[in-house]
C-alpha cells in the first residue's frame, strides 16, 4: 500500500503548538488539519480562535522544518462565502462587515492562507448548486498554491454523487482537487466497507482510531492497491469530553509509521 500521509484534524487552542512541532519532527508524514467554522469570539473545541491559528501559521513560516498543515472549512461558512460573494480570505481574516458577527484577528491574511498546503471543503454540492459556476474562479484566485480536498460521501448524504461530480468539474477547470472517502460525512462512524480510490490520490476516513487503525489499514490495502493514499481522522483522537488528546494522536502515528512509503 502506498500510504504517504496521515491527516489528524481538530487541534485547537487547548494544544501546545510546540507539541505539534515535536510530533511532526518524529513523524514527518503527519498533517495537522485545522478546522474553521466561523470566526466568532466564543472558542469551541475543534474550532480554534483565529489568534491561535495566526500564531500557528507564523511559527510554521519561521520554522526550519515546517509542519504539514491543512485548513478544513466547515459548516455554513462555505455557503456564506458563495452566497454573499465573499472571497475566502476576506471571510476568514479580512475586514469584518457590518453586523456579520465575525471578527478579524489575523495580521497577514495572504501569508496565513499560503501557510496551508491543502484546503478541505466540507460541503454537500446540492447546497451549492446555484453557486457552482463561481467556485473554480474563487478557488483559483486564493493566495498561494493549494490542493483542495472534497469529500466523497455515502448515498444517504449525497444521493446523486454530486460532490464527486463537482470535484471533477473543478479539476477540469484547473483546480487541484483530490477526493476523501468519508462515508459518515465527518461524524467519525466506523466502517469496514472501504471503496476503491477515486483519482490518482485519495484519502480514507471513517471512524479510524488507535484501537482499529491497524485492522483497517489492512482492509484499505486490499482496495487501494498501489494508488497513493492518505488516512484521515478527527473523532478518533478525542476523549469522552471531545478534547483533542495528543497521546492518541501519537499512538495513531506510531501504528501508521510502518505503512508509510
Amino acid at each position: 500500500m502506498n500510504l504517504n500521509r496521515v491527516s489528524i484534524a481538530g487541534a485547537d487552542q487547548t494544544c501546545r503548538i510546540e507539541d505539534l512541532f515535536a510530533l511532526s519532527r518524529e513523524f514527518p508524514f503527519v498533517e495537522w488539519g485545522i478546522l474553521i467554522k466561523s470566526s466568532g469570539s466564543n472558542p469551541m473545541h475543534r474550532y480554534p480562535e483565529l489568534n491561535w491559528i495566526d500564531e500557528l501559521c507564523r511559527k510554521n513560516r519561521e520554522a526550519a522544518t515546517p509542519m504539514n498543515l491543512s485548513l478544513h472549512v466547515c459548516g455554513g461558512i462555505i455557503k456564506d462565502i458563495f452566497k454573499r460573494g465573499d472571497k475566502l480570505w476576506q471571510f476568514f481574516c479580512g475586514e469584518p462587515k457590518k453586523n456579520n458577527g465575525y471578527e478579524t484577528r489575523v495580521a497577514d491574511m495572504d501569508a496565513t492562507l499560503r501557510t496551508f498546503q491543502r484546503i478541505q471543503l466540507n460541503f454537500t454540492a446540492a447546497d451549492l448548486r446555484k453557486y457552482s459556476s463561481d467556485m473554480a474562479p474563487a478557488l483559483l484566485e486564493l493566495p498561494g498554491e493549494h490542493q483542495f480536498i472534497i469529500q466523497a460521501l455515502a448515498p444517504e448524504f449525497d444521493p446523486t454523487g454530486e460532490n464527486v461530480t463537482t470535484g471533477w468539474t473543478l479539476r477540469d477547470a484547473g483546480v487541484d482537487v483530490v477526493f476523501l472517502h468519508d462515508a459518515s460525512a465527518g461524524h467519525g462512524v466506523a466502517t469496514q466497507d472501504w471503496l476503491e480510490p477515486i483519482g490518482d490520490y485519495c484519502g480514507y476516513a471513517g471512524g479510524l482510531k488507535p484501537e482499529n487503525l491497524q485492522e483497517n489499514l489492512e482492509l484499505i490495502e486490499i482496495v487501494a492497491g498501489d494508488t497513493p493514499i492518505w488516512a484521515d481522522m478527527e473523532s478518533g483522537v478525542r476523549d469522552e469530553n471531545d478534547l483533542f488528546v495528543l497521546d492518541r494522536a501519537q499512538k495513531v502515528l506510531e501504528i501508521a509509521k510502518p505503512w508509510i512509503k
